[in-house]
């Protein structure tokens, strides 16, 4: 069954890139066609030669087997004598041509059947007429200048090589191109696919990331483009993708909503109120979608807190235009409480922690046992803690994912790729961080609401 369904995932990934696939094999099979097209025909023609003994009692009128058997025993020696300097350079004087012994050679085959006494002439040449010309005279060479090398004559010509009955073009065959060319772009089109599917496979759907993380898929978000009611040139672009600044964008928000439904599902069942959103890289929308969530979690009546973990950046504080003067390193160094830290928003039930001064010395103070006091307080005061922090690509993100009840790993449907997530995943694994799932951002706008956990 495993396997059915193995092959039935091989065919899917065909099928999705079928358009690639067609486009490949149709740039090779036409550049197959047009090579066809463009190269010199090459004609062959041919003609038989006749070894012959003439027998030595003139009145029998049956050749002995001695006497056939001589016969056979000269093949070799004529297909040699063929081929050699004496019979080349009286050929070339004879067509007036001045071939070179090697190029004459390549245009000429000599070819003998099994067992009889036939030898055949096949020459190549660019029109059926030279190639006729070429093979006969061959031929006809041969067969005066072997009474003089063999002092006897049993060369004879059973035919001329004729334009219209004994040539035929050779190269190139338009079918043979066509379906080379056709076979060649069909491999090189399948290791496209393989090699993309292998390497650069970006987590675009919810069920492709489910089966490369074997974790659960909370939810999917749309693209933001933050446009808003009223802002000014000073107002930083994430701040306008949070959700009170969005305006008639009803898909996102409902978006937003299916994600909160499906984690306080899990938090009810695991009693869980710190919660850490992470990626593999920046730039995969885990700041603005950590926000959201903690925007939407604070409209559901739910007193909510924003901590901005990520001490290396700081970008929490422009998503809801607060200050960065004072936050979490102004609390881990003992220069400030917790009181003096927290921040309200402009956002009922939501406050904010920020990152603070930025440290020489992140992952140090992510270390101590100052941070995770300071969650534990946190959790006696609000109901959620939506923690956001660097990516996966720092060690700050593994050290911080041992301190909260959960992590949510964040994917982008246009950049994550496979690979990277699966080893993102690891790290978290390695260190035993509890993994509650999954969020596949800037997924696709009519498919954002409608994936439940």
């Amino acid at each position: 069954m495993k396997q059915a369904f193995e092959v039935k995932a091989i065919f899917s990934i065909f099928m999705n890139k079928w358009k690639l696939i067609l486009l490949v094999v149709l740039v090779f099979t036409l550049a197959g066609g047009m090579v066809s097209f463009a190269v010199p025909p090459i004609y062959q023609a041919k003609t038989d030669i006749l070894i012959n003994q003439t027998m030595k009692n003139k009145d029998s009128t049956v050749l002995t087997s001695g006497e056939i058997e001589s016969n056979l025993q000269l093949i070799e020696t004529y297909k040699y004598i063929l081929k050699s300097d004496r019979i080349v350079n009286k050929v070339n004087a004879v067509l007036k041509e001045s071939y070179k012994k090697s190029d004459l050679l390549k245009k000429v085959k000599i070819e003998s059947n099994n067992n009889t006494q036939i030898l055949t002439v096949v020459a190549e040449e660019k029109s059926p007429k030279k190639a006729a010309l070429l093979a006969n005279t061959f031929a006809s060479t041969f067969q005066k200048e072997i009474q003089t090398l063999m002092n006897f004559d049993n060369v004879h010509l059973l035919n001329d090589a004729t334009v219209e009955l004994d040539t035929k073009l050779v190269k190139p065959i338009p079918v043979i191109y066509f379906t080379v060319s056709f076979l060649i772009g069909l491999c090189i089109s399948t290791m496209i696919v393989i090699i993309k599917e292998v390497y650069f496979t970006v987590l675009d759907t919810p069920q492709k990331m489910e089966k490369a993380l074997g974790i659960p898929t909370l939810g999917t978000t749309p693209f933001i483009e933050g446009k808003t009611k009223n802002h000014t040139f000073l107002t930083d672009e994430r701040y306008l993708k949070m959700i009170p600044q969005l305006e008639f964008s009803p898909q996102i928000i409902e978006a937003f909503r299916t994600l909160r439904a499906n984690l306080q599902f899990i938090m009810t069942q695991q009693e869980v109120k710190t919660i850490l959103l992470t990626s593999s890289v920046p730039g995969e929308g885990k700041s603005i979608t950590s926000g959201n969530l903690a925007v939407i979690m604070a409209m559901d009546n739910k007193k909510t807190i924003y901590v901005d973990a990520d001490l290396r950046k700081a970008t929490g504080r422009m998503l809801f235009n607060t200050s960065n003067r004072k936050g979490i390193t102004s609390f881990i160094s003992g220069n400030s409480s917790i009181e003096e830290i927290v921040q309200e928003t402009e956002i009922k039930n939501l406050s904010f922690i920020a990152a603070g001064p930025i440290p020489p010395n992140p992952s140090e103070l992510l270390s101590t046992n100052m941070l995770k006091k300071l969650l534990d307080d946190l959790k006696k005061r609000f109901d959620v803690i939506i923690v956001d922090s660097p990516p996966l690509i720092l060690a700050d993100a593994v050290i911080l994912s041992t301190k909260v009840d959960g992590c949510i790993f964040v994917a982008d449907a246009f950049s994550t790729k496979q690979d990277l997530a699966v080893k993102s995943i690891e790290q978290l694994q390695k260190v035993k961080a509890p993994l509650l799932g999954s969020i596949l951002n800037k997924s696709r706008l009519e498919g954002a609401a409608s994936y439940y956990y």
